[in-house]
């Protein structure tokens, strides 16, 4: 009875066990089912969310790539407006220096030597202001390169996240040969073996938002320079094509005055030469007519001198002697007249040769000065080109 008790209860004992492992058994593949369920949807879930802020770095990124390709192409603009000013500024310094080679009256400081000066500083401000804003340009397709390669960076490493986790959903208890050890599961570049906590998912959300926030504010920073730099692209043109105009303008009436100037010499020229002729041919005739009374005076005198060789009391002074000495008298006054008028003719003959010089003096510097403000400064101006870029 002893032994038959002992069985009984040991075979009571085995029942309650086996009872005990099948419950054990099936809790424990109901529990593991469950698990390997839920770890599948939560990496369905996370792949969910991978997929979204890998859509967010796609869409910034390819925003980014778009501003950076806008912002380049209005660098090189700034680049070639501030190299085109070069060219103009070299030109119009050439036209100051030819303008100091008048002469006379003409090197004065007028009209358009103010708007050369003008129109100098107008274009050496512009290029410096385009410069300026091409460092700008400079700066802020650096910080947008930044941007993109932050972006860049976050997008493959969600890119290799998804491929860990398309990976990890396919381990299954089949993949896995005996000892836990992998066989034949395509592996990736991860690491293995990382020590360390890992990062939270509010800590990567956030990462992730920050770097989407700093590109957004970039992008939006950029599009506002380029507005800006638009403006002063199309302010600085319209400013030195303005002062180019004003000095066009300048010169066009400064020569309008040399012209009408010259002209109204070269009239006085012509009657100067006409009048000097006049006054040679008028010394001529009265040093013909001063000849011409050398004769009467000659004779007037001889007839005197004769008269006094009358004898006695015939060398008495009568009506003839009287007439005589009138006669002589008067041809002395006209000779004198005749002397002091070829004087007054030399002497406005002097005046006008000396005055005709003077005239073909100021002629010549008034020809200078328009070879040099129509046709030195004129033709170099008209190869200046100011574009807008």
């Amino acid at each position: 009875m002893n032994t038959f008790n002992r069985a009984e209860i040991e075979r009571q004992a085995a029942e309650k066990l086996l009872e005990e492992a099948k419950s054990l058994i099936h809790d424990a593949k109901i529990r593991v089912d469950k698990g390997e369920t839920e770890v599948d949807v939560r990496l369905k879930l996370r792949s969910v969310d991978l997929d979204f802020w890998r859509g967010e770095l796609d869409n910034k990124l390819a925003q980014l790539k778009q501003e950076i390709e806008e912002a380049h192409s209005l660098k090189i603009r700034t680049d070639n407006e501030g190299r085109s000013v070069s060219d103009p500024i070299k030109i119009t310094q050439q036209c100051i220096t030819y303008r100091t080679q008048r002469q006379g009256c003409d090197l004065i400081r007028d009209e358009v030597d103010g708007s050369l000066d003008v129109e100098l500083e107008s274009l050496n401000s512009g290029q410096g202001l385009l410069g300026q804003t091409s460092m700008q340009m400079e700066e802020q397709l650096r910080l947008l390169k930044k941007c993109k390669f932050l972006i860049e960076k976050e997008h493959s490493e969600k890119e290799l996240a998804i491929q860990v986790d398309e990976v990890a959903k396919g381990i299954k208890v089949t993949s896995l040969g005996s000892g836990g050890k992998k066989s034949g599961i395509k592996t990736t570049s991860v690491q293995h073996g990382r020590t360390g906590h890992p990062v939270s998912v509010s800590d990567w959300v956030n990462l992730t938002q920050q770097n989407l926030d700093k590109a957004t504010r970039q992008v939006e920073g950029s599009y506002q320079l380029r507005s800006v730099v638009n403006g002063i692209l199309a302010q600085v043109a319209s400013n030195m094509k303005t002062s180019v105009d004003v000095t066009n303008l300048a010169f066009s009436r400064r020569i309008g005055e040399i012209r009408e100037a010259k002209t109204k010499l070269e009239e006085q020229k012509a009657e100067t030469i006409v009048k000097i002729q006049e006054v040679d041919d008028t010394i001529k005739s009265l040093e013909q007519a001063l000849m011409a009374k050398q004769g009467p005076l000659a004779t007037c005198q001889a007839k005197i001198q004769q008269r006094k060789l009358r004898p006695g009391m015939e060398y008495c002074h009568d009506e003839v002697d009287d007439h005589l000495s009138r006669e002589q008298g008067t041809l002395l006054e006209i000779i004198k007249r005749l002397e002091g008028g070829i004087l007054q003719a030399k002497h406005c003959y002097s005046g006008l040769q000396k005055t005709l010089l003077e005239l073909e003096d100021e002629i010549s510097k008034k020809a200078n000065s328009l070879y040099i403000d129509e046709v030195k400064c004129g033709t170099l101006r008209k190869s200046i080109a100011l574009n807008m870029y």
